[in-house]
């Protein structure tokens, strides 16, 4: 084993001899929530954890989870709106996943009325009653009843949940004679409920009387204006001539004390009147009533009207959560909407993130969950994230008066495997061949070794036959050497990780070749001698394994004559055959066959020959012309 990778293996020896081992101490809390009537998965529940103040939603499944959560007891509370909230305990063990599942029941409306009597003694044309919503879902609601002498105002309507709504009950007493007169009224809701509310006029005879007024409620209520709303329901004995509201911080306002409105005079009653103010202070509690004024005198509504006007409008409040369920490219995570800021909503909100700056706006990536009039938390699932990357991510929430963001928190992706090929096998013999790889994806890896293993069997590892490149490129190649001739391999790239582990490319099948040794050569054998030529001809009894690449005769006045001396090519052929021309008369030769293959060149045996004396002129051209042509002397 190489010293630089003895000496981590020696290290993780010592430190897991000297070092503890790691104890956990969380665990995991999942669960499922339903509707408790149709049994269907609810997906947008708010589920809060406590005391971490952890808090996440379910997903279209009805599913939440809390990772990695420290030992002991906590309380789990889910909620949604128009379901009742629901809260639970549950015990985290070390290294369990703790079940807790919720069924939520779809919230109801409730029926309160109050007062259940009224009495119109000898003056009163009107009083009134008040409608209250004491469940959890919105109540419409009617009154009944059959006396041709008495009407409601409204007669139906509907109520949010926890508010209140007035009636006012008139009396005609125009139409009565004298005596005390009973009956009842009956108030139903959607949800089945009623209550009855029982009422006694007394007629005595004609008197001198002021108007009858009600406050009907208060509406459009923002920072700094409400709209009142009241009803005339009696002139009284006389004209009116004022009539209006009053209101103040203080209870029971009057026209003397706090601020009021006229609304002029009139002489007959009226349905409804209202008035909307627009100089209240924020986030104040106020007052008001009805008035009306006749000879007789000036009445107040016999209720009065509480409200609270917002507080000034400003940017949302909004925290960031956790980072969870992270891997290579994705993460969750959880956001907090404190306050909205204004009644008009959230018109956006979300997350941000960016691995480049430390402080992410909404100008980079982003989710976008939409508008929101609720508080509460929410989550947001980050996509395309790059692996073994630190990115900073916060929550956001935007309304019309502007832009806010949580806290800056921060995270890390997990490494993603490495990715590479292997490369085709190259200059195969018979005892060594070349082969590599490529990396496409590093994966957020930083690569310690990379190489190439091989082996006769399928998909060899580092554990066989390995040799590390000396190339730090993403393309890298690795002479295999010690091969065995006529064998087939099994061979892949591979690279091993700053951390240690060991990624491999696809499995690639060579074989390689014979050994190749030197060609053999027979005797050269030379014939047709003359005074300036001779033929050579010889054979190539063996290729050696390998290919001939060139081939031929070679020839000297020298013993032992090479292709450096004069020589004839014969090509890439085995059979051999060339004659030597412009050779020197009465001149011993030496001349030898050669042949080339991958291994290298070979030479024959060396073969003597001498050239002839010249002959005279005449005999010169008939040797050159040949013994059997015919001459003319």
């Amino acid at each position: 084993m190489k010293l630089r990778k003895l000496f981590p293996f020696l290290l993780t020896c010592i430190f897991a001899a000297c070092s503890p081992n790691p104890v956990s101490t969380t665990g995991n809390i999942t669960g499922l929530v339903k509707d408790a009537n149709s049994n269907a998965n609810l997906q947008g529940v708010s589920v809060a954890l406590s005391p971490s103040g952890k808090t996440t939603i379910t997903g279209a499944d009805g599913h939440y989870q809390f990772i990695d959560i420290e030992q002991g007891t906590y309380k789990v509370s889910v909620s949604k709106t128009d379901y009742q909230p629901d809260e639970k305990s549950v015990t985290v063990r070390v290294n369990e996943t703790s079940n807790l599942d919720f069924s939520l029941r779809p919230a109801g409306s409730a029926l309160e009325v109050s007062p259940l009597t009224l009495d119109f003694g000898d003056t009163d044309t009107n009083l009134s009653f008040d409608i209250k919503n004491t469940g959890q879902a919105t109540m419409t609601w009617q009154v009944t009843e059959d006396v041709t002498w008495l009407s409601c105002t409204p007669a139906s309507g509907s109520i949010l949940a926890g508010k209140t709504a007035s009636v006012i009950v008139t009396v005609d007493r125009k139409s009565l004679t004298k005596g005390t007169y009973s009956n009842t009224l009956v108030v139903t809701s959607n949800d089945g409920g009623s209550q009855t509310v029982r009422f006694t006029v007394t007629v005595s005879g004609t008197t001198s009387s002021l108007p009858q007024v009600a406050i009907i409620g208060v509406d459009g209520i923002t920072d700094v204006a409400a709209t009142f709303g009241g009803t005339l329901t009696s002139i009284g004995s006389s004209r009116v001539t004022a009539h209006g509201f009053c209101w103040s911080t203080q209870q029971q306002p009057t026209l003397q004390q706090g601020q009021h409105k006229d609304l002029g005079q009139t002489d007959e009653p009226k349905t409804q009147f209202s008035y909307g103010v627009s100089n209240l202070s924020p986030n104040t509690t106020y007052y008001v009533r009805a008035y009306a004024t006749n000879a007789e005198g000036t009445v107040y509504s016999s209720r009065e009207e509480r409200f609270t006007t917002t507080a000034t409008p400003q940017k949302p409040d909004v925290e960031t959560g956790a980072a969870t369920q992270i891997t290579s490219s994705t993460a969750v995570v959880a956001g907090n909407i404190l306050a909205l800021g204004h009644d008009s909503g959230i018109t956006e909100h979300g997350h941000v993130w960016s691995a480049t700056v430390k402080q992410p706006t909404i100008d980079y990536d982003h989710t976008s969950l939409g508008a929101t009039k609720q508080t509460g938390g929410f989550s947001s699932n980050l996509t395309k994230l790059k692996p073994n990357t630190i990115y900073y991510v916060c929550a956001y929430a935007h309304n019309q008066y502007g832009m806010s963001y949580g806290d800056v928190v921060q995270f890390t992706t997990q490494r993603a495997e490495v990715k590479l090929t292997t490369n085709s096998v190259t200059n195969i013999i018979h005892n060594e061949a070349t082969c590599g790889g490529r990396i496409t994806d590093l994966g957020g890896n930083t690569i310690s070794e990379r190489g190439v293993c091989w082996n006769t069997s399928v998909n060899p590892t580092i554990a066989h036959s390995h040799s590390a490149s000396t190339e730090e490129s993403d393309n890298f190649n690795v002479r295999l050497t010690n091969l065995t001739e006529k064998t087939t391999y099994h061979v892949r790239a591979y690279v091993v990780t700053e951390t240690g582990e060991t990624y491999y490319g696809q499995d690639v099948q060579f074989q390689t070749t014979q050994v190749i040794t030197l060609p053999e050569i027979s005797e050269v054998s030379v014939t047709d001698v003359t005074y300036k030529k001779a033929t050579f001809t010889a054979k190539v009894t063996s290729v050696g394994n390998g290919t001939i690449k060139r081939s031929g005769f070679c020839y000297s006045t020298e013993h032992n004559p090479t292709i450096s001396n004069t020589s004839i090519s014969c090509g890439t052929a085995s059979n051999l055959q060339a004659t030597a021309s412009s050779l020197k008369p009465e001149t011993t030769y030496y001349v030898r066959a050669y042949a080339e293959n991958e291994k290298g060149i070979t030479y024959s045996e060396e073969q003597t020959f001498t050239t002839l004396e010249k002959p005279e002129d005449g005999d010169i051209q008939r040797e050159e012309w040949g013994e059997d042509d015919n001459w003319n002397y």
